[in-house]
């Protein structure tokens, strides 16, 4: 048994959902999440690592990109550990979990032998450390985080730019990837594809939709395990009233960790 403090750790729920535009089409849900938290080894705390990847609908294989994307992002992030101790080593672990991620799906299409704009997919990172965090954006998608209730946005989301967007795949992705450091304790993360953009941010006020989310995190706080929060988020984004105002593949991961007392 871990002798950490409970407060260290991170409770965790996903759900990825097929959007039923793609039910009808017969296209697969390309939308994947991965994320792993552990502890640095000079024992200051936990680190959580998420990625998420929303394959593009247009190419055959962009399920197995995102998917690719995502692991070579945890993998890359875990075995920078020693960088993860201080905003600018996260910095240059997230830029460098970014490349790796690009150099795999490049060689995922030379082993198949297709063109690599067939694995297209967004990418979002987050690393949340006992300092702070580091945000990395390509393409759609939406990451939200916070102290307590109050959440911000890492990136703002441009609505006339939902569904005209960049991808991992893309000669000058490089180029357009966003790198932001917050250095300040964090206690909630919200990670979104792009379709859940209209429901989960308020575009008046540019900022995250704050009674979605206190709905979306209330759960944590009964009795209820991380496993059955994961059914009952699955059970949402497959609702009626979801499916109503998006179409789309969704997916969605929620951390939180206690507060200080």
């Amino acid at each position: 048994m871990s002798d950490r403090m409970s407060g260290d750790l991170w409770r965790l729920a996903n759900a990825v959902v097929r959007g039923t535009s793609h039910e009808a089409t017969g296209l697969p849900c390309q939308d994947y999440v991965q994320f792993d938290q552990f502890d640095l080894a000079d024992g200051s705390g936990n680190v959580l690592v998420v990625a998420l990847a929303d394959g593009a609908g247009s190419v055959a294989r962009s399920a197995e990109g995102a998917k690719r994307a995502c692991d070579e992002v945890v993998l890359s992030v875990k075995g920078d550990e020693p960088r993860l101790r201080c905003a600018a080593g996260s910095e240059i672990a997230v830029w460098a979990a970014f490349e790796r991620a690009r150099r795999q799906v490049d060689e995922l299409a030379a082993t198949e032998g297709v063109p690599v704009r067939d694995f297209a997919s967004t990418l979002l990172v987050a690393v949340v450390a006992p300092w702070g965090a580091v945000f990395g954006q390509l393409g759609d998608g939406a990451i939200a985080f916070g102290a307590s209730k109050e959440l911000e946005l890492a990136f703002q989301v441009e609505q006339e730019m939902v569904n005209v967007t960049d991808f991992l795949t893309d000669s000058d992705a490089e180029r357009k990837i966003r790198v932001r450091s917050v250095s300040s304790p964090i206690h909630r993360l919200a990670v979104s594809s792009d379709g859940l953009t209209g429901l989960l941010i308020d575009q008046r006020l540019r900022r995250p939709h704050a009674p979605a989310f206190e709905m979306l995190f209330a759960p944590f706080a009964g009795e209820m395990s991380d496993g059955d929060i994961c059914d009952k988020l699955r059970e949402l984004l497959g609702s009626q009233v979801v499916n109503a105002r998006t179409d789309d593949d969704k997916s969605l991961l929620l951390a939180l960790r206690p507060e200080p007392a």
